[in-house]
């Protein structure tokens, strides 16, 4: 065999020399990447960490506020409880502990509401069904609840409530109604939410005057008007306020049981919950040593009970209601609920017809599973 030419011999060595250096080569480059790429990713943990360390230095912040918070509010029941001694005032022997918490500024988790219990739909007459559970026979008042009836009177009747409320500020039976009456001139400011704000901080401070006192038409326009405030706050006195919303509701129902507005009331603020995500749930628990929790069959009894108390169909009601078996997979139990929703001839109000289109798309998308 013949030996190849020596220039051959030399190209196949650089060749290999070449290939050797190559993959040398990339390999150091290979390492060189790994190390960037671990190093930056060590930055990123970094970054991390300390973000996190951040937070839960001000969550940390927040609960020892909370906690003083919640001491100070505690004195001050204890010495409201010694100096109101008339009838009608809860007592050192009431077993229902209303600690509310305070509100302050506290960190913003942005736009996303944690539940929302507010609402827009009351009829005022309707929501004021129930018994007559401390309310008073005085023909002046009695003549301002016929005022009440009419729209066209809401303005008027609010300055003169307001009127009587200055030289009445402890008279409960006037302060409920103003409440009432703020509630009204919110819904006619609704286009203006500075003006709309005011009327319901003004019918909220009015009720916090007096809400020692045991009333059931007091805590039940407490709690609707508190529901309604937390459109305007934000997340952490939004959770606040849901506290309070589901403490009034309860002490109104354990009062008048027969009042469907409540029922629905408490109904909606357990639907509420029981749609809260993960992370809200997380941020609630952190914040506060006890989060309320609910389910959507929790919910069902109370939208029942305000549906067969209730003197005229409730659209809202029905639709929640619905919903609730719609996420309990129940399509069968919803569609009836729709249904009356949808055929329903008496709807007269924008936020009505609202509800009706809302139960039709649910109709037209459920009504299939029933089949």
């Amino acid at each position: 065999m013949s030996s190849l030419p020596q220039s051959s011999l030399i190209a196949a060595a650089v060749g290999a020399t070449i290939g050797v250096i190559t993959v040398a080569a990339a390999m150091v480059y290979n390492k060189i990447l790994e190390r960037q790429q671990h190093s930056s990713m060590n930055r990123n943990i970094d970054k991390v960490n300390r973000k996190v360390a951040e937070l839960q230095s001000e969550l940390e912040e927040l609960r020892a506020q909370q906690i003083l918070l919640q001491q100070k509010n505690r004195k001050k029941r204890i010495a409201k409880r010694q100096i109101y001694t008339e009838e009608n005032t809860l007592s050192e022997t009431d077993n229902v502990d209303i600690d509310t918490f305070s509100y302050t500024t506290g960190t913003d988790f942005g736009d996303d509401e944690f539940f929302d219990c507010s609402d827009d739909e009351i009829d005022p007459l309707e929501a004021d069904n129930g018994t007559t559970n401390g309310t008073s026979e005085d023909p002046e008042l009695l003549e301002l609840d016929k005022e009440n009836e009419d729209p066209n009177s809401h303005e008027v009747l609010y300055i003169k409530l307001k009127n009587l409320l200055t030289e009445n500020s402890n008279d409960v039976e006037i302060v409920w109604r103003f409440a009432r009456a703020c509630y009204n001139m919110y819904n006619a400011q609704k286009d203006n939410p500075e003006k709309a704000k005011a009327y319901l901080f003004e019918g909220c401070e009015a009720c916090e005057k007096v809400i020692h006192i045991c009333h059931a038409k007091l805590y039940k326009w407490y709690a609707i008007m508190v529901g309604l405030k937390c459109t305007f706050l934000p997340t952490r006195e939004k959770i606040e306020a849901g506290y309070q919303y589901q403490d009034y509701v309860l002490k109104a129902l354990e009062l008048d049981p027969n009042d469907c507005y409540l029922h629905h009331l408490l109904g909606r603020f357990k639907y509420e919950l029981s749609g809260l995500s993960w992370i809200e749930r997380k941020v609630a628990a952190t914040l506060f040593s006890e989060v309320p929790s609910a389910t959507f069959e929790d919910a069902i009894p109370h939208f029942e009970t305000a549906d067969k108390l209730g003197q005229k169909h409730h659209f809202e009601n029905s639709l929640l209601l619905s919903k609730c078996y719609i996420a309990m997979e129940k399509y069968s139990e919803a569609i009836p609920w729709l249904k009356k929703i949808s055929k329903c001839p008496d709807s007269n109000t924008d936020e009505e017809t609202k509800y009706q289109i809302e139960a039709n798309k649910l109709l037209e998308k459920y009504s299939d599973y029933c089949t």
